[in-house]
């Protein structure tokens, strides 16, 4: 057991420096305590996914992290197609450096409606895109994340990454399911630190 959480840990360190990041160096967090809102994954695999995203975004001093059944609950039609927008809005890597605001995509108002729908987060981290597949003996995933701060719309980050693993045994999706979300959780911690 050892062994492979040695292994894992490797992993996630090489992974880590190849993972691709854009950061609004002009941003500077509160240094009041930040609740989180986790855009809850929809897949297969919902009940791990929600339980993992507890278990790995654990508060902190200065984060508070939203319980992820609990924001999936409260999601209501209205917020989830305004998320959907977001979502589907492709910058390419110059757009992005630019720092897109959250009112570039939706107005003020929906951003105040998936503030009030999500428990009066102060950050949303979206996992705007999140796959996991199988083939030839191999699990693959890749995630890209977007932070960003509903009290004023700017946009904090987004970190891209993929991982895989040389299995398709039980458990290998949720292996790198939780690889991802460990990476973004270092990658957040981190840049909240500095």
């Amino acid at each position: 057991m050892r062994t492979k959480f040695l292994i894992l840990n490797f992993i996630l360190l090489v992974n880590l420096s190849f993972g691709q990041k854009i950061i609004n160096k002009d941003y500077k967090f509160s240094n009041k305590n930040l609740k989180v809102a986790i855009v809850p994954l929809t897949n297969e695999m919902t009940k791990f996914n929600d339980s993992i995203s507890n278990d790995i975004f654990k508060d902190t001093l200065s984060l508070k992290f939203l319980k992820v059944e609990k924001l999936r609950i409260d999601l209501n039609d209205e917020t989830t197609e305004i998320l959907k927008e977001i979502a589907s809005k492709k910058y390419k890597r110059r757009d992005l450096k630019k720092y897109p605001n959250l009112n570039t995509i939706i107005d003020n108002s929906e951003i105040k409606s998936i503030k009030s729908n999500l428990q009066n987060a102060d950050l949303l981290l979206f996992p705007i895109k999140f796959n996991i597949n199988q083939s030839v003996g191999m699990t693959f995933g890749s995630a890209t994340f977007r932070l960003y701060d509903l009290n004023s719309g700017d946009f904090i980050h987004q970190y891209e990454t993929s991982f895989n693993v040389n299995t398709t045994e039980n458990g290998s999706k949720q292996m790198v399911t939780a690889l991802l979300f460990l990476e973004e959780k270092d990658y957040l911690e981190k840049q909240k630190t500095e």
